[in-house]
């Protein structure tokens, strides 16, 4: 493992900037539930984002880079529309 020195290594912001960059991050990491919904002749699954813990981790993530990142899996082949992006306030 390497380990490299901040420049500002006295700020707490500019750390947790570095690290979100350098990590792989999850999908389920972010998420306040998942959960898959079935009704008859339709299925899906429905994803809450934390947002306060994404911006806590100063990542650069809201609900629309998640969809092309859903999109962008080979493995599910789904196409753009086939994943909707639902907005409420809380």
């Amino acid at each position: 493992m390497t380990q490299v020195a901040l420049i500002n290594d006295s700020s707490e912001l500019a750390t947790r900037m570095v690290k979100a960059q350098l990590e792989k991050t999850l999908l389920g990491t972010l998420c306040q539930s998942m959960s898959l919904v079935m009704h008859p002749g339709s299925a899906f699954v429905d994803i809450v984002l934390d947002l306060p813990l994404i911006e806590q981790l100063q990542l650069r993530i809201d609900p629309i880079s998640v969809r092309r990142a859903i999109v962008a899996q080979r493995k599910l082949k789904l196409a753009f529309d086939q994943v909707s992006c639902v907005t409420t306030i809380s």
